[in-house]
């Protein structure tokens, strides 16, 4: 026997509501920024523009001008957190022995949505980033931090007792 499966028999069994807010964090990722990737690359952002509904919900997840001009940027982040929603979705399958890569997932997180919070309360015109992608991304991140990190926490500590023995 490897010494990975000994490993992993002393991990416990992860929650099934764990594993599912972690598959519902990946699938917001890749729902999120796909759609970015395709109404970018295919126009459709500009074309909304010019209708008040589209224009507003331009405006709650488009930082700077609604018109464009950050596409490139946009681009990149939303490749990077759509191959990081398909390993969320992989993770939750095996939540402990992704721990490094979940607790990446809640401090980079933190760190973006925790800058994207100071630039729309500091930034002038990006106010309204508070009620749109800062608030969805907020709650989302704070759904999982709010299960991983006691899950995690539990599971250590388990790992521990299980090893004096």
């Amino acid at each position: 026997m490897s010494s990975n499966s000994i490993q992993r028999r002393d991990w416990p069994q992860a929650s099934p509501w764990l594993s599912l807010i972690t598959r519902l964090l990946g699938v917001s990722f890749l729902l999120f920024f796909g759609t970015a990737i395709v109404t970018i690359l295919l126009g459709i952002d500009h074309q909304v523009a010019g209708d008040p509904v589209g224009l507003l919900i331009l405006r709650l997840v488009r930082w700077g001008g609604v018109h464009g001009g950050g596409e490139h940027y946009e681009l990149m982040i939303s490749a990077i957190y759509v191959v990081w929603g398909v390993f969320l979705w992989e993770a939750a399958n095996d939540l402990f022995e992704h721990k490094l890569f979940l607790d990446f997932t809640v401090v980079a997180n933190v760190a973006h949505f925790g800058l994207m919070f100071v630039q729309g309360l500091i930034m002038p015109g990006e106010h309204i980033h508070l009620v749109g992608d800062v608030a969805l991304g907020g709650v989302a991140l704070a759904l999982f931090a709010a299960t991983w990190i006691p899950a995690r926490s539990k599971a250590a500590r388990l790992r521990i007792s299980n090893s004096g023995r």
